[in-house]
């Protein structure tokens, strides 16, 4: 649900910090106070195009902040921390829009694009009205909501699974039966890359031995002949090794330090340096011992390293990767080679999947026509009684078994139409007003309450030239509607207004400055008294909100 929505410079709007409640909340106020500009907002911070002549006059920039709860969604929670967002403190989506004609989006104060806020958006909020966020226009949606009435979500999963065997079956199949010879060929290459590279008896490692084989093996002489030159230098050169002129050293120091106490610690690091010196050298034989000049494992050494650098080029990957070449390859002939690659019993698998296919399709095409048939009868009824006496609404569903398989089926939905005596029911998006389409929109959620839709429900001009009984039924409906979501409307009817828990009134002060205010009972009475009579609110007009008030399932 939405907990507040604060505003800063947009339109005519200076500062507006508003909290939300539960239940069915209407805004009303005089034609031009900018009721639909708490609609424009907070489509704004939905992720709608944001101009630079938004904002306030006076102000530098306009922002929008909304903050939700998306509890009542796991799907918007669950969407919420894939994209790893913080939800500790619930949800804030903000929209700041400047001079520059820029526009920057916050989700939780972490930068986001406006597709990003839409996205999520969409999942917590539907806006009806001016035909944003409309998704009775979309025909994808339009066949969502009938199979949320249909409930058959078993049916539809088993038709989405059973396609996308079927296309993964035919897609292998075409690639083989479409040229045949070509994949011989490519088998045939694909068996000898893989012969050619088991000779060389890859695995994870062994390029790196081997170069390190060849740096050592071919470094051998080199390295025999510095160990044994160091080894001379430092011990094997009668007085001239560093080993003999540090123990002569050692023994002048003794001397100078019994004339002098003092040298006493340095006369004790240089037995200690010569002690160095024979552990240096003592590893310098050992690592003549070790090297081994052996001119046939140097060659073989390098021929193999030869052949792998060879390949590697040939397959343009690095020589270290080509062991993980070798392994994909190998993996990729067995495939081939398996009996899913055989093309007459892969034939046979998609001929029998597209029987499945068709079998479930119907099924699910019959429930749609059946619960189709049904829904528009309810929605029919529930618009003539809403101001549209003449309206007829129809859901078209058409199958074509010679259609292109697709993962919800054969069908076409089409939501149609008829406002007049006499019309053929047309597309709604062709024939409905803005008004019709708010009413059209509460009938079917009041008909299919199917609890797929969004939690927040919000409605502009849903009473859009209507009165009387049917303004009334209107209230009741969104009444009925708030017992399951929260629903926001912008009114101008106290027959729907006095159905709220909550309202609002909406003031413009100076014709420079809207403010909204949530009204207490006597409050409500004085706004529906000037609905009810306009600017001169009479005596009557307050006795009869008063009643109004009394006996609605609204008051409070």
């Amino acid at each position: 649900m939405l907990r507040a929505l604060t505003i800063r410079g947009l339109a005519v709007i200076e500062k507006l910090d508003l909290e939300f409640h539960p239940g069915l909340s209407v805004f009303s106020g005089e034609t031009g106070a900018g009721k639909s500009i708490l609609v424009g907002a907070i489509g704004l911070v939905l992720g709608n195009r944001a101009t630079q002549n938004l904002i306030r006059r006076d102000a530098e920039r306009a922002e929008i902040t909304l903050e939700c709860d998306p509890t009542a969604r796991p799907e918007a929670r669950a969407w919420l921390e894939q994209h790893e967002f913080d939800l500790d403190d619930g949800l804030l989506l903000r929209r700041v829009i400047s001079r520059s004609g820029s526009s920057r989006a916050y989700i939780n104060d972490t930068p986001a694009s406006a597709g990003t806020l839409r996205e999520i958006g969409q999942q917590l909020i539907e806006i009806h009205g001016q035909q944003e966020h409309q998704r009775l226009l979309r025909r994808d949606q339009q066949r969502i909501i009938l199979d949320a009435a249909c409930k058959h979500g078993k049916s539809l999963a088993a038709l989405a699974d059973c396609y996308q065997r079927w296309s993964e079956m035919r897609t292998r199949l075409d690639a083989l039966s479409g040229d045949a010879e070509r994949h011989a060929q490519a088998l045939s290459l694909l068996k000898f890359q893989v012969e050619e590279l088991n000779a060389l008896g890859l695995e994870d490692g062994t390029y790196e031995d081997l170069d390190a084989r060849q740096h050592t093996l071919a470094g051998a002489d080199e390295l025999k002949a510095l160990c044994e030159e160091l080894i001379n230098t430092l011990y094997e050169h009668d007085e001239h090794a560093e080993y003999a002129r540090l123990a002569a050293a050692a023994d002048r120091l003794e001397q100078a330090a019994q004339i002098d106490p003092k040298l006493e610690p340095a006369r004790e690091l240089l037995p200690q340096a010569m002690n160095c010196v024979e552990e240096a050298v003592g590893l310098l034989r050992a690592a003549l011992d070790r090297i081994d000049l052996d001119p046939e494992s140097l060659a073989e050494v390098e021929q193999r390293l030869g052949a792998i650098h060879d390949l590697a080029r040939k397959h343009q990957v690095a020589p270290r990767e080509l062991w993980q070449q070798a392994q994909g390859l190998n993996e990729k002939l067995e495939q081939w080679q398996s009996p899913e690659y055989d093309a007459e019993a892969l034939a046979e698998e998609v001929a029998r999947l597209e029987q499945d296919y068709l079998g479930l399709a119907q099924k699910v095409h019959q429930a749609r026509a059946k619960t189709a048939k049904r829904v528009s009868g309810q929605v029919t009824e529930i618009l003539q009684q809403l101001g549209m006496p003449h309206s007829e609404f129809w859901i078209e569903v058409s199958h074509d078994p010679q259609r292109t398989f697709g993962p919800n089926g054969l069908d076409e939905i089409d939501y149609r139409l008829a406002t007049g005596p006499g019309q053929n029911p047309g597309p709604i998006s062709a024939i409905a007003s803005g008004g019709e389409l708010s009413r059209l929109s509460l009938a079917i959620q009041q008909s299919l309450t199917s609890g797929d839709e969004p939690p927040v429900m919000i409605f502009d001009e849903v009473d859009a030239g209507i009165g009387g009984g049917a303004a009334e039924i209107v209230g009741q409906l969104l009444a009925q509607l708030a017992e399951r979501l929260q629903v926001l409307c912008v009114t101008h009817l106290p027959q729907v207004a006095v159905q709220a828990h909550h309202q609002y009134c909406v003031r413009k002060h100076g014709g420079v400055r809207t403010e909204v205010a949530l009204l207490d009972r006597e409050g409500r009475v004085e706004e529906l008294a000037r609905m009810l009579s306009g600017v001169e609110k009479t005596r009557t007009a307050r006795e009869h909100a008063e009643a109004l008030l009394q006996h609605s399932h609204g008051s409070a």
